[in-house]
């Protein structure tokens, strides 16, 4: 997954498909996952992001920390591993 937001780090799909296997293995949190592509989705001074697969799978992530109420989080790692399976299938 790359960590650094920058030109030179425009998210692929590679860096994707670590992030969502990061998220559904646990090795990353919820918000760290959500807090790495959520800059590529919403800041507009980035650099756009044009593969739309990427971006989908970006614009996804950033809803991986979304809680109903405190504490509860609405997706859960069934749904990361979803997530991740339908990436690869439309990779």
């Amino acid at each position: 997954m790359v960590d650094l937001v920058s030109e030179e780090s425009v998210p692929g799909r590679d860096d994707i498909e670590a992030a969502m296997l990061d998220l559904a293995s646990g090795k990353k949190s919820r918000k760290e996952v959500s807090d790495w592509a959520y800059p590529w989705v919403y800041d507009d001074d980035l650099p756009e992001v044009e593969d739309e697969l990427a971006w989908d799978a970006l614009d996804l992530l950033t809803s991986a920390d979304t809680q109903s109420s405190p504490g509860v989080y609405i997706f859960q790692k069934n749904d990361f591993q979803k997530w991740l399976n339908e990436f690869r299938r439309r990779r």
